[in-house]
Parts: structure tokens; sequence; C-alpha cells
């Protein structure tokens, strides 16, 4: 059938279920499309290439404010700013007299671009997110462009990259109500500067956003945080979610501060950390923590932890004595582990003994348990403990099952249909509540890492459909629910709406029961 057949709402509907990029491919197939796809695709924007792609960008927006009014999301990253980007190198040193000269320092590639592109903030009013690249480049040479920022009244997420010593200034002077904001400092390829202690020193200027609650911490170096006396960095008492990445922070500066914090995102294995941090002089009863399992024995856990989430695989695919300590001594009401070792999971072999003794049996308290399966567990028969355990057994794009049982020993194959299991998990011996598959997507490193982001979390490659069919941002597709009811051989599955499915969910993550 031609596309200029299908219904408009058809076709509206088709291109609000693609992402942003696939949408804007799609709208090329056949000239009545764009018009259709066309606010579709203005309410995401990202420029990633050069200035002149900026200018063009801002150009045709001023040019049509009914379509600058429809920007939701807004990226400019360092290309579109500055042009090439250029690798800051170490200083060789050289004999007496004749050392090279420092680099010269990054400048706007096109001044035209800045001014443009404050305009814009300027005119638009819907705009909720916006990211930025060379925050302080931008702030020391257009320093107007923070009031621009502070005008958007519909702001939510403010994501600003390479901050430097022009950011405070700006920053503090601005009157944001924004919710989530992203701080991010020098990335490693410009190690000399990062690891320059004057380079640091603004950060004790930086006054804390009494809106901010949700913050994300990107490439601070060691000396950020620990280079002024306590009494001269002000804490943030409203921050409540803290996400670290690529960090060099010594672990007492966190608690110090950020006091009220609840929840804390530990990236995968790219933070460096001095020192121990120790639950009785920091964090009590943390909502939720998501670390590795290298970091997760660094950071010794409160206890009574809601949320517990080991987002990388343990070293060999075991969990070591180490690691179940910490597990147990955070005592948490619902843990997310990923494991890609079949050992793991046998209740036969010495790791999966240890690992059901050490996690299941010894956490009274634990409600509900999340296993991410990959490498040789999406090929092995599986278990599942816990009154909800979610499991991937195929790899990465395969099924997404959900079992809800205090200990469930029955072993299931990946290629067993969804009846097959639900029937299975029905006739089980123990006392299952509730029962789930849901289909994951299909891009292996996207679904392993959302599976493990915050629901906060600021995107910083793409913005999410708005076919996710989850509350928690992962890149589920359709849920199936049931809920088993009955005793013996009574006990039957029962189709359930996918409300009462996400409530169930919910209920649990929250540590409510069902």
């Amino acid at each position: 059938m031609p596309l200029v057949n299908l219904n408009y709402d058809i076709l509206l509907a088709i291109i609000n279920l693609l992402r942003q990029d696939d949408a804007f491919s799609f709208s090329l197939t056949c000239r009545y499309l764009f018009p259709i796809a066309r606010d579709r695709i203005h309410s995401s924007i990202r420029i990633t290439q050069s200035p002149a792609q900026l200018i063009k960008m801002c150009e045709y927006m001023l040019s049509h404010r009914d379509q600058a009014q429809r920007i939701c999301s807004l990226e400019i990253y360092s290309q579109a700013i500055i042009g090439q980007h250029v690798t800051v190198e170490p200083r060789t040193p050289g004999a007496a007299g004749n050392e090279p000269p420092p680099p010269p320092p990054p400048t706007l590639a096109d001044a035209e671009g800045a001014a443009y592109l404050e305009r814009l903030l300027r005119c638009t009013s819907s705009l909720s997110r916006l990211t930025l690249a060379c925050t302080d480049l931008l702030f020391s040479q257009r320093p107007t462009i923070g009031a621009a920022i502070a005008g958007l009244e519909n702001l939510s997420m403010l994501s600003l990259l390479n901050i430097g010593p022009q950011t405070p200034g700006v920053l503090n002077g601005l009157n944001l109500c924004i919710k989530t904001l992203h701080l991010a400092g020098t990335p490693s390829d410009h190690l000399a500067l990062a690891m320059d202690p004057q380079s640091w020193c603004f950060v004790r200027e930086l006054k804390p956003l009494l809106h901010v609650q949700n913050l994300r911490l990107s490439d601070f170096w060691f000396i950020g945080l620990t280079v002024a006396p306590s009494d001269l960095i002000q804490p943030w008492l409203s921050v409540r979610c803290l996400e670290l990445n690529s960090n060099h922070v010594s672990c007492s500066d966190y608690p110090r501060l950020f006091p009220m914090v609840r929840c804390v995102h530990l990236d995968r294995e790219h933070n460096d950390y001095y020192g121990d941090h120790h639950c009785d002089r920091g964090w009590k009863n943390m909502g939720c923590i998501t670390a590795s399992t290298l970091e997760l024995s660094r950071w010794q856990v409160a206890q009574n932890t809601q949320v517990l989430e080991l987002s990388s695989f343990p070293q060999q695919g075991v969990l070591d004595e180490r690691t179940l300590k910490a597990i147990r001594n955070a005592s948490p009401v619902v843990l997310r582990l990923a494991v890609n070792h079949a050992d793991v999971l046998d209740p036969k072999s010495r790791y999966g003994m240890a690992f059901w003794k050490g996690v299941a049996e010894e956490n009274p308290g634990m409600m509900s348990m999340e296993l991410f399966l990959t490498g040789e567990c999406s090929t092995e028969p599986w278990t599942g403990i816990s009154r909800c355990c979610h499991m991937n057994t195929n790899g990465y794009p395969s099924w997404l099952i959900c079992l809800h049982s205090r200990i469930f020993k029955s072993f299931f194959h990946p290629e067993d249909s969804q009846k097959e299991i639900s029937r299975r998990a029905a006739c089980s011996t123990l006392s299952l509540h509730y029962f789930s598959i849901a289909e994951m997507h299909p891009d292996s490193e996207e679904v392993f890492d959302e599976f493990f982001q915050p629901a906060w979390a600021i995107p910083q490659t793409r913005i999410p459909s708005p076919s996710s069919h989850n509350s928690t941002s992962h890149s589920y597709g359709t849920v199936f629910w049931w809920k088993i009811s009955g005793r013996g051989s009574q006990r039957a599955t029962q189709s359930v709406s996918s409300e009462e499915g996400e409530r169930v969910r919910k209920a649990l993550r929250d540590g409510c029961g069902v």
C-alpha cells in the first residue's frame, strides 16, 4: 500500500514510535512524510559537527518561530563550538630557555554561532533538556548566554560539559529551578590540565543550586574536591540522587558534600576512589546504590539499603567472598546483579552454593532480585530466587523473565515458550505470586547500559523513544504478566494487565510488598 494512502493518524503514530534519528530517515522516503514528521524531528536536536551546522539550525529556527517552540531537547557538542577537537598533550621539559611554548587556549571557532545560540535560547520556551559542551569557553567569551539559560522556564535538565574557572561566576548568578544537573570537568585526554591543582580551585567557588535533586559529576579529578578546606566548600543539601562517572575523588568527600543523598549510581569500573567509604561516617539507610563488584568492596554500603545494583560482571564470572560479604552487610530489599557465568546459578557447584546461601538464605528481608544474564548463562539452565526475579535467558536480544517467589529451584531452558514457562511456574511447589516476560531491545550494549541506568539520568547519546513501555527507562518492549493463584494441583496462571504488573514491580522496588 502506498504511504500516501495511509491515514494521517496512522503515519503520525508510526513516526512517534520511532527514535528521533529513525523518524528523520523515514521522513525522507516520501515527500508527504516530512511535514508529518517535522514536529517529531524538531522536538530533539543534537548538533555534533561544525559551527556552520549550528548556525544553519539556529537560522532556520529563528525564521520559523513556531518550530522553535517545539524543541524539547537540545544538545550542542564541542565540534559545533570550537570546530576541530584538539587534544592537549603534556609538555616535555627541555633545556633551560628552550621549553616548548604552552598550547594556545581554545577559542570559539565562530563567535556568530554562539550569538545565534543565545538568540535561539531566548526565543524558545518549551526546552526542557539542554546540553552544552565547552561551557567554560562559552561563559568566558559570551557570559550573557547564562542569562538566556536562566530564562528557560520549562528547563528541568541541564548538562554543562567542560566546566572551568569561569563557570562559577556565571552559574552562581543564575536563578535556576532545574531538578537535574550534570557537571563534567576535564576528560582524561587532557591529563596535564586535569592534574594541575590550580585548574581545580574554582570548585570551592561553586555555590549549591537549591532546587537540584539529581546531580551527575563526570571527569572530576581528586584535586577538585579536596584542594580546599572542608569549611570552604558548601554542601549541596538538596541533592538526593548522585551519579559518579569517571571521577578520581576520595570516597570520604561525597558524604561530606552531599549529606542528604539517598541514591548513588557509580559508573561501571570507571571511577578511581581514594580511601574507603565507611557507612558510620557518611550515609545511612541508603535508598539505592549502583556499583561494580570492585567498587562495592571499597564502599562499605550502609545497612538496610533499599536497592543494591551490581552493574558489572564479577571477576571470572563468579562472586567472591568479599563481594558476598558486602551484599550481606547491605541487607538490600532489592538486589540487581549482572551474571555471566553459569556456575553462579548452579546450586550444585561451589560458587552456586555460596551464592544461594550468601545472597538468598542470609538476606531474609530481600523481596526482589533481578539477574541480568549473558555469556554462558544464555545457554545454560537457570534458577530464580525471591519474590521477584528478572532474568535475560538468551543474552542481550532475548526475553526478560520476571519470577516472584521466595525460593524457586525449577530449571527453565531458553527455548521454552512463554506458555510452557508460565505453566511450569504455576506447577511449582513454591509460593509464586506473579510472573512476567518482557521483550528486550535488540541493541546489546544499550540494553546493558540502560538496565542499570538511573531513571533520572540525563540522556547523553539519544533521547529515549516514546515507545518505551516501562517506567524505569529500560529498553523493554511488550510485557506479559500473569498472576498465579490457588494451591497444590489447583494452582493456575491468570493474565493480568500491564498496569497491574507495573504496580507490582514498583511496589517490590519500593519495599511495599504486594
